[in-house]
């Protein structure tokens, strides 16, 4: 696996009410009937529950309950469904995949009216038994749907249709979506409405090619940051009405294989995963894949994404899954503590000019924030450049801003110049019209140019610009709004704010390893370990869930 040096680019949620989590918020993809010997259901479930899983996401295929026209196999999905109703847990059905008889394969588009009477049938007989339908997995992937877009939208037009008739309590979920595919949304969201769909589902795997191993905070060639995913589906949403419309994570997971992560790095990067997104108030509800290793081949990644192994023997996740669904539940995660990060020169205090725009008109208003009103006007690549030269605090080692934007395909980019002149640009994401908290850490990748041209950031550092670069050829228009800037000498230190019964609580983790740079690994925990300190003394007769700054994450909660 490769290793990753420091934090990178995160956004905190800061204008939306902070949701209370539920218990059934934490689900798994427990495959009772796919991999699970019937006369182990009821083990198997009591052994989810007592690891905090209270959600299931159940695969009813089409093929094996209707193997032919009109001809209905019930006893499996009968019993499993009375299993999952005896043991409390919820379920929410996968719809899936095509029957023999009703197309040329398993992944084909169907027959509309075929599938509209095989949803009409399921949906009705688990009427009040199962509380969400998900239309169809990974349609967005070619090796699960060899339709397109349009082919998807009927699809879902026609189980909407029987679903609402059959069950109107059941929500409809839409996906989910390999990854957050926000090209594939933007080709089916204008055909439906907020009345169609309850929930947009997502795999947001932390994956690039077969490889599932990367942090949930971590960049690459390719890769966002999990965060930065959350941002720009929201971004997506908000531009085609659906801004209140809950994400559900229906899979998500990492791989304990011989060349995957060992299960104490699965479990470290499930806790941080679930913090992040649960800090997004549009993120309802995760699911864990999978519930049990699907096989015993230890080099075979498919094979072990589980909690537990596939002889039901729990994984260190297993064990932190609980530990984090005790904290969690009855929680609201309120985003990023900035308590010990300093604000900088007001932004309406400082000269900004559009310096450099290419195929750009843009216009700067300064009164009470920083307003870039932008539109492209070229085919190709535009941007804008919102310059403002700022000395950075020394050792400054991360930036926050918080701003925010139109929703549109509008990318914002950060440049800084360093001792020696050299550029660093670093991505960020799309902007949603709520207010963010936007992360940049300086040790993350970034593109560079001038200085010395070595790709080492020395410091001290100067803020050059804020760049809003379009999606070329898209012709966007809209707004940024900057309101604050604050910088930090800690890298690679999250701490989150937290809330139970009125309560504060922080959950709090580093992500550095040792890496050729300013500071040792044990510098940095001590970065992190002072930070945390700060943080502790913020509340009175404070107990310590767990004081240590690792890569596992802690909490704090005060008595």
């Amino acid at each position: 696996m490769k290793k990753f040096l420091l934090s990178v680019i995160l956004f905190f949620p800061f204008t939306l009410h902070a949701q209370t989590i539920s218990a059934d918020t934490f689900g798994a993809n427990i495959h009772l009937m796919q991999r699970v010997p019937q006369s182990e259901w009821e083990s198997v479930l009591a052994t989810a529950k007592a690891h905090g899983i209270m959600s299931a996401r159940e695969e009813f295929s089409w093929n094996t309950i209707e193997p032919s026209d009109d001809d209905f196999e019930w006893s499996i999905p009968d019993a499993a469904i009375d299993a999952y109703t005896e043991a409390g847990i919820v379920v929410d059905g996968l719809l899936t995949y095509s029957s023999v008889w009703a197309a040329s394969s398993e992944h084909d588009v169907p027959d509309l009216n075929a599938w509209q009477e095989y949803v009409s049938a399921v949906a009705t007989r688990y009427a009040g038994k199962v509380e969400a339908w998900e239309i169809w997995n990974e349609p967005n992937h070619q090796n699960f749907f060899t339709g397109d877009s349009v082919d998807y939208v009927y699809m879902v037009q026609a189980a909407r249709d029987a679903i609402r008739e059959a069950d109107p309590s059941a929500k409809i979920i839409l996906g989910g979506l390999a990854g957050a595919d926000t090209s594939f949304l933007r080709e089916v969201l204008p055909h439906l409405n907020s009345e169609s769909i309850d929930a947009i589902a997502i795999h947001p795997y932390r994956v690039i090619g077969d490889t599932f191993t990367y942090q949930p905070e971590e960049i690459q060639d390719g890769l966002n940051t999990l965060a930065v995913d959350i941002q720009n589906l929201v971004a997506e949403l908000e531009l085609h009405d659906f801004e209140e419309m809950p994400i559900w994570f229906t899979e998500f997971g990492y791989p304990t294989h011989d060349d995957g992560l060992t299960q104490k790095e699965q479990a470290q990067y499930l806790a941080r995963a679930y913090v992040i997104a649960l800090s997004s108030a549009h993120v309802q509800k995760i699911f864990w894949y999978s519930m049990i290793d699907a096989g015993t081949d230890a080099s075979d990644q498919e094979n072990n994404f589980g909690l537990f192994n596939a002889d039901y023997i729990p994984k260190t996740a297993a064990a932190l899954h609980l530990f984090l669904t005790e904290r969690l539940v009855d929680t609201k995660v309120k985003g990023i503590d900035l308590t010990q990060t300093t604000e900088l020169a007001a932004p309406e205090h400082l000269s900004w000019n559009v310096n450099g725009a290419v195929c750009t008109s843009a216009n700067v208003t300064i009164a009470t924030h920083v307003k870039l009103s932008y539109a492209f006007t070229g085919d190709d690549n535009c941007y804008v450049p919102l310059q403002a030269s700022l000395a950075l605090p020394s050792n400054t080692q991360t930036l926050f801003m918080e701003l925010r934007g139109s929703s549109d395909d509008t990318i914002l980019r950060v440049r800084v110049v360093d001792s020696t002149g050299e550029t660093f640009q670093y991505s960020l994401a799309r902007m949603p019209h709520e207010t963010e908290w936007y992360r940049v850490d300086f040790g993350s990748i970034s593109t560079h140019w001038g200085g010395d041209d070595d790709g080492v950031v020395d410091q001290p550092l100067k803020l050059d610009s804020l760049v809003l670069d379009d999606n070329d050829g898209a012709h966007e228009s809209g707004t940024m709004v900057l309101k604050t800037l604050r910088s930090s000498t800690s890298p690679a230190t999250y701490i989150y704010r937290l809330s139970k019964n009125g309560k504060p609580r922080v959950a709090f983790w580093t992500t550095a390893t040792k890496y050729d740079g300013s500071y040792t690994f044990t510098q940095l925990r001590n970065i992190a370990r002072r930070r945390f300190e700060k943080a502790r003394r913020m509340f009175e007769n404070v107990t310590t869930v767990s004081s240590r700054v690792t890569h596992m994450p802690g909490f704090l909660q005060v008595r």
